[in-house]
């Protein structure tokens, strides 16, 4: 069967089941259009792990964020057991989520480069009356960046700005994981160069960064915050949910391994991790559910109970996620009894 209608079958077969958890505000016609135009766009989509595929596609879906190259995308990359995929949030997105949070109304994010700062065309101005103005080159050279600002428009009227400098962007990727090389028989050193996903999508990682500083001063719920913040260096180094003395089943087991053979891909970064054609190696935004969170317990108890996926009581975001995570989890389970 052509790979493409296997791939629309297994998506319409997820969607008929309501097993996406799509919140009310993205319909499945909708979301289920664009995954498919993403495939046909790129069709080493289709040659990936189906399994990565559809956690991606899931993974999107809990987030509410339409794999449409705007919002979202759906990422090939290679690892020593293949190809696989990635869900890759986009600027866009991360601003639509911050938007839902309720306490913004708008928020913008733009790079500023050398000749702009130096023809005059950048001011930034803090004190009593913080100003920002940037006239930005539209054409031709404008040298390299040497920073990035967002400004957040608030539900009434007021206005947050956060500027950082390319040293401070710079500390912030230097933070990460997938940023590490790794040679045999030596210790794991950062790259001076921007590696993946800093070199493929840098204006996306470079706005995605001073967005995600600037959400730090605005008054979000910790729910909204932990959506916005959440990226998969976070994940490995503050998220160890599983106790190590316990032995790991059921979810517990194949999030453990999941997140063992993230680490595992991070360290063939040389000629393992290589990206399909300028695509990313991997994204520093991709949520995952917590087994430990209360919502996870409760959406096991209602599988349990007998209740099916629609008596979810979570519109959208991580709670959603891990309450679906459970539901499922139950699920198996009764069908392994």
């Amino acid at each position: 069967m052509n790979d493409l209608v296997t791939f629309k079958r297994n998506l319409g077969d997820l969607i008929a089941k309501n097993e996406l958890a799509l919140p009310s505000n993205v319909t499945s016609d909708a979301f289920r259009n664009a995954a498919v135009i993403a495939a046909q766009d790129n069709p080493k989509i289709l040659t990936c792990d189906q399994a990565s595929v559809f956690k991606s596609i899931r993974t999107l879906a809990a987030a509410g964020l339409v794999p449409d190259g705007r919002e979202a995308a759906l990422v090939p990359f290679r690892t020593k057991d293949g190809e696989k995929c990635q869900a890759m949030p986009m600027v866009f997105g991360l601003i639509k989520m911050v938007r839902r949070s309720g306490t913004v109304k708008d928020i913008r994010a733009h790079i500023v480069y050398q000749r702009e700062v130096d023809d005059g065309r950048f001011t930034y101005v803090v004190g009593d009356d913080e100003r920002l103005e940037h006239n930005p080159i539209l054409f031709g050279d404008r040298g390299p960046a040497v920073g990035t600002y967002a400004i957040a428009t608030l539900t009434d009227g007021s206005k947050v700005r956060e500027f950082m400098a390319a040293e401070d962007v710079d500390k912030v990727r230097r933070a990460g994981s997938s940023q590490k090389v790794y040679e045999k028989g030596k210790r794991p050193t950062v790259s001076e160069q921007p590696l993946g996903i800093w070199k493929d999508w840098s204006e996306e990682m470079w706005k995605k960064t001073v967005i995600r500083r600037l959400c730090k001063r605005l008054d979000m719920s910790s729910e909204d915050m932990r959506r916005v913040m959440v990226d998969e260096d976070s994940i490995r180094q503050i998220r160890d949910i599983t106790p190590s003395d316990e032995p790991k089943t059921g979810f517990a087991a194949k999030a453990a391994a999941a997140r063992q053979q993230a680490e595992e891909q991070d360290q063939q970064q040389d000629d393992e991790g290589d990206t399909i054609e300028g695509q990313v190696a991997g994204d520093d935004s991709a949520p995952e559910p917590d087994p430990n969170a209360l919502e996870f317990a409760e959406g096991r108890t209602a599988a349990e109970g007998g209740e099916g996926m629609d008596a979810c009581p979570y519109e959208d975001g991580q709670q959603r996620m891990d309450w679906t995570a459970g539901w499922f989890e139950a699920q198996s389970k009764e069908e392994e009894a």
